[in-house]
């Protein structure tokens, strides 16, 4: 395993050699692809929504390598080098797909006034004219209750609650630490419980 490992590293540090003198860079830059085209696409599928955003960030990212090859000098593995490229992309997806609406006042909970996705018709024929009300209430009280929390924690269960973000991702998107992301959940959860009883005890956080 040892002996693989240093060849490869050996072979990563000949094609980015080769790169940087400019022998052959297009076939040099083939073969770094190569090496870690499935681990940074694997690192994206694990973190996005869906494949075509994975191949996307993955694609960017080595647009990014491919540009920033010539100034890497080595202070640090190339991997690590690769994969800080992976997560700063996989950041700035985050701050473009979340943050305008969040400083916006827009990233908010359903039943607070924002735009919301109406149900499929056949799930509202199905429903009596009292189910509708009473679960509009429900969305409509959640959504003051979540509203009224303080700001980290209201931030943190919005991301994680409303828009299905991992602990990290949010960890990540707001620039805290996981664990301070799972003590804010946690300190929502129980003034949500407290509030609303057991109109909030399904929601898992």
């Amino acid at each position: 395993m040892e002996a693989t490992t240093i060849t490869r590293e050996d072979g990563i540090a000949e094609a980015v050699a080769s790169f940087q003198a400019g022998v052959r860079r297009e076939e040099s830059f083939r073969r770094i692809v190569d090496s870690f085209y499935h681990p940074i696409k694997g690192y994206f599928a694990r973190r996005v929504f869906s494949s075509e955003e994975g191949l996307e960030l993955t694609q960017e990212t080595f647009l990014r390598i491919y540009k920033g090859l010539d100034g890497f000098r080595g202070e640090a593995q190339f991997r690590s080098w690769a994969f800080r490229i992976a997560h700063t992309t996989y950041l700035q997806w985050l701050e473009r797909r979340y943050l305008p609406a969040l400083r916006a006042g827009e990233l908010a909970s359903p039943g607070t006034g924002g735009e919301q996705e109406e149900p499929p018709p056949d799930v509202v024929s199905a429903q009596t004219p009292l189910e509708v009300v009473l679960k509009k209430e429900v969305r409509q009280k959640l959504g003051e209750a979540v509203e009224a929390l303080p700001e980290q924690e209201r931030k943190c269960m919005i991301l994680r609650v409303y828009h299905d973000l991992s602990h990290q991702e949010v960890a990540d998107f707001l620039g805290l630490r996981p664990g301070t992301v799972k003590a804010h959940l946690h300190h929502a959860r129980e003034k949500l419980r407290a509030r609303l009883g057991g109109m909030f005890g399904g929601i898992d956080v």
